[in-house]
This record gives structure tokens, C-alpha cells and sequence, in this order.
């Protein structure tokens, strides 16, 4: 029992059930994909033909171009450039670092919602940027990676619990720092020519991820629509209600079974620590203790 607790505490939840698991695991297949199939024609001398391909997925500064690959503004959060590998590496590990507690505090309905979401947000500033801004006037670009949406968990989580530590080589560091820094990097970089578009992505990202955690917090929940399709989706196994006497005050408490305690973890996995019952919490508190 406390060995299933533990590995809840730290994330380690069922891969069908861990938002954030499934994210970085699409990230790195289509990563591994692209990557061997770019080696293949390569050898044949046909890099063009994957190139080509693969940019109908990117999303393009050109509304234009945007018109015909609708799609585009949802597919470039999964896709990251061969030529800079750690651009992949830092996302992920940012996305597993501050993406399950995320996770285990809001559910994965929030996690796809506010990565998503914030992907979209992010991708409608750079086209924006770059159709009204005269700095990028006769430039075009493509975007892709995950950055706007971990951007947008990392400042949320940040927004919710400020004074949270994070613990580093050089020493704990509280989660509101990190968050700052991170905006003033992408302000401070962008003016420097490169990835410019991008940065403006990961601004947008975290302009979207501080409102909805804002709005949260004032118990409007944004992704309520997303959450009921997601309940919709979502297996829910039938409840065994058992009534308890309680004439005898000296009888004990009878103790919670394996499938109560594994439908519970399965209910915070999915919605989140705050829409236990009561009951519920304390279940879980008294199997925490066998």
C-alpha cells in the first residue's frame, strides 16, 4: 500500500492515465520517426521529399498558407527540428520535472486542455506578430516544438503555488523565480534575431497559462467543456456501496479494499486531488497509514 502511495506522490501513475507521459511518448515517437525515415532518404538522396512532407505539419507565419493546413495549429506542438535535438531534450525534461505535479494536483483533463490550449494561444501570436509587426515585415517562418504549452504548465503550477521548491545543484530555489526567469529570457532573446517568432510563442503561452490558473483560483475553470468530454471518454467502474452499523462504537473500521483505494488514485490521476469527497480523502489517509 504505501509503495502504490509513494509512486502516486511521485507521478509514477499508470502510462493510460498520466497526461504528461502520454504527451512527452508522442513527442519522442514522432521525434524517432521523422528521425529514421529522414535517415533512410537520406541515404537515397531524397531529403527533399521528407521536408516538404513534413512542413504541411509546422505552422506558418503566412494566413494564407494557414488557410490550407488548418491542422497545423495543433500538430506543430508535437514536432521538434533534427537539427537541434536538445530543443526536444529541455521540453520534455521540463514537461516531466514540473508537468506531474501538475498533473497530480489538476488531472489529466488540465494537462491536455492547458497544453493544448496554450499551444493554439502561442501559435495565433507568432502569425499575428508576423502579419502586423513591422520588424518581420517580408519574413515568413514555421513554427513547432512543445515550448508554449510547458511554458504554460510551468507558470501555472508557479501562479498556484508560488513559494514551492524546486531543488537544484546549486540549491532549492522557489517555483515563482523560475517562472519569472524563464518570461525574461524569452523578452530578453527575442530581439536578438533568433527564434524570435518562437519566443513570442512561449510569451503567448505563458500569458494563457498565468490567466487560466488565475481564473482557477477564482473557481472558474475554463476547461469545463473539456473536462466533460473528457469524463464522457474516461472508464468509470460502478460503486459497491456498503453501509456500516454503527450502534457497536467499539467495532473497528473496516479496512478500505484494494479496488476502493485503486479507484480513488485512479479518480485523482484523472480529476485531480481536489474533487475527492470527504470520504474519499479520508480512505486514502487511513490506507496511507496500513
Amino acid at each position: 500500500m504505501r509503495k502504490q502511495l509513494i509512486q502516486l506522490i511521485k507521478g509514477n501513475y499508470d502510462n493510460k492515465q498520466a497526461a504528461v507521459i502520454q504527451i512527452i511518448t508522442v513527442n519522442l515517437v514522432l521525434f524517432t520517426l521523422i528521425a529514421f525515415t529522414t535517415f533512410l532518404l537520406f541515404l537515397f538522396n531524397e531529403l527533399d521529399s521528407i521536408e516538404n512532407f513534413i512542413q504541411h505539419f509546422y505552422l506558418p507565419s503566412n494566413f494564407t498558407e494557414f488557410i490550407y493546413q488548418p491542422w497545423s495549429i495543433i500538430s506543430f506542438q508535437f514536432l521538434h527540428s533534427l537539427k537541434n535535438p536538445f530543443h526536444i531534450f529541455f521540453n520534455l525534461l521540463w514537461l516531466y520535472w514540473f508537468g506531474r505535479t501538475f498533473n497530480f494536483y489538476f488531472g489529466n483533463h488540465r494537462v491536455w486542455f492547458l497544453y493544448l490550449a496554450s499551444g493554439i494561444i502561442g501559435g495565433m501570436l507568432f502569425m499575428v506578430s508576423y502579419n502586423v509587426f513591422p520588424v518581420f515585415k517580408g519574413n515568413s517562418a514555421y513554427l513547432i516544438g512543445a515550448s508554449a504549452g510547458v511554458t504554460a504548465i510551468v507558470i501555472a503550477l508557479a501562479t498556484y503555488m508560488p513559494n514551492f521548491e524546486v531543488f537544484t545543484l546549486l540549491g532549492s530555489i522557489k517555483l515563482k523565480w523560475i517562472a519569472l526567469i524563464t518570461v525574461i529570457m524569452d523578452f530578453a532573446m527575442a530581439p536578438n534575431g533568433f527564434n524570435a517568432g518562437g519566443h513570442i510563442a512561449h510569451i503567448g503561452g505563458a500569458l494563457f497559462g498565468f490567466i487560466y490558473m488565475y481564473l482557477y483560483q477564482k473557481n472558474k475553470d475554463i476547461s469545463f467543456y473539456f473536462l466533460k468530454w473528457f469524463e464522457k471518454k474516461s472508464y468509470r467502474p460502478n460503486l459497491k456501496i456498503t453501509h456500516f452499523d454503527q450502534s457497536n462504537k467499539s467495532s473497528k473500521i473496516e479496512k478500505p479494499t484494494q479496488q476502493e483505494i485503486d479507484r480513488i488514485l485512479d479518480k485523482i490521476a484523472a480529476q485531480g486531488y481536489d474533487k475527492l469527497t470527504k470520504e474519499e480523502k479520508q480512505t486514502l489517509y487511513n490506507a496511507s497509514k496500513d
